[in-house]
């Protein structure tokens, strides 16, 4: 077969595009890939660019039964300022006195702070002692240098917030320790959507009887053997509420006593089941050969921890059952109160 020039010349000039295009195409797929400098650059642009805009949005924390509310404002470069606003006048100041907070903080633990660089990141509305007059807002409470402290806010003096300290009431003839509670409220308006209340009782004086009693007669819920206990005062006489708590199903000791004193709530603690899940690194750092690793992890459908609440009858000594198809297979239940007059309590329930 006789090949001409100009074929000749024709196949040189389509080799010569096609090693082209192959050329341009290898080198456009190695551009796109990016140089590891690129890459490294990318990883520092968070650090480059994050940190330098602050006061861009306001966390309200609303006080609960008012339309005021606090919230932290950040300054940037670690520092910080609590504000207090009142919706209702439109009015804004500081929640306390900052300058004057840093100077007896430090007095009282010989620790150095700023104004606006305080050991705290939140901080709690309450009543004073316990007082059921006045507003909400006598006293601004903190935890700090691992003790609690509260700011009285008539005078902006400082002093150390005391566990076992409050005040006891005795209610109907029984010595009630007074419930402290935190309310946290999460919304941007005077309507709270979602509440969490945080109680603690403080400890009741041991010495305190009941005063309508003429044996002097007090009672105490304590768990013993994973179940719930009542023991009496004068003889000393202990009466189980319940029987049927087991290691990893077990009632636990953090009640809610009503405020007659008559009814309290108890919880149960289901643990979740275990559930191993295994591994393999392939390329440990310390080491040539893999390593095989272990964890418990729960998939959809096994058994997580759950606390259940139970209701009891102090003065009936008895456990009254409650219908939990109400409450069934929860995936977190709190925020457990009681209405002032004992007649109920609400929880909140967040179906699993």
């Amino acid at each position: 077969m006789k090949i001409s020039k100009l074929s000749l010349s024709t196949l040189n000039c389509w080799l010569g595009a096609a090693v082209a295009l192959v050329l341009i195409s290898t080198a456009t797929k190695l551009q796109a890939q990016g140089t590891k400098a690129d890459y490294e650059r990318f990883d520092k642009i968070g650090g480059i660019t994050g940190g330098k805009v602050f006061r861009t949005k306001v966390q309200a924390h609303w006080l609960t039964g008012t339309k005021c509310f606090w919230y932290r404002n950040d300054l940037g470069h670690g520092r910080k300022s609590f504000v207090f606003v009142d919706a209702t006048v439109g009015k804004r100041k500081a929640a306390f006195d900052h300058e004057r907070l840093a100077k007896d903080l430090a007095k009282a633990t010989g620790k150095a702070f700023e104004a606006h660089k305080l050991p705290f990141d939140t901080i709690e509305y309450k009543k004073m002692d316990g007082d059921e007059k006045g507003l909400l807002g006598e006293a601004v409470y903190f935890k700090a240098v691992g003790k609690s402290w509260k700011i009285n806010l008539k005078d902006q003096s400082l002093s150390e917030d005391t566990p076992g300290a409050k005040k006891v009431s005795v209610i109907r003839g029984i010595p009630a320790p007074r419930q402290e509670s935190s309310t946290l409220l999460f919304s941007q308006s005077p309507q709270p959507e979602a509440a969490v209340t945080l109680s603690h009782e403080k400890p009741v004086d041991p010495e305190m009887q009941f005063p309508q009693s003429p044996d002097k007669k007090k009672v105490e819920a304590f768990i013993k053997d994973h179940n719930v206990w009542l023991r009496f005062g004068g003889d000393g006489k202990e009466i189980a509420l319940t029987t049927d708590g087991k290691e990893g199903d077990a009632y636990q000791g953090n009640f809610r006593w009503s405020p007659d004193r008559r009814k309290m709530i108890g919880f149960r603690h289901k643990k979740a089941q275990e559930h191993i899940v295994h591994f393999v690194e392939s390329s440990p750092k310390d080491q040539l050969q893999p390593k095989l690793h272990s964890n418990s992890y729960l998939k959809p459908g096994d058994q997580i921890a759950q606390t259940m609440p139970h209701l009891f009858d102090i003065v009936g000594k008895k456990e009254v059952p409650l219908d939990e198809t109400l409450f069934a297979n929860p995936w977190s239940i709190g925020s457990h109160r009681w209405d002032k007059d004992s007649s109920r309590f609400t929880f909140y329930y967040n179906q699993r």
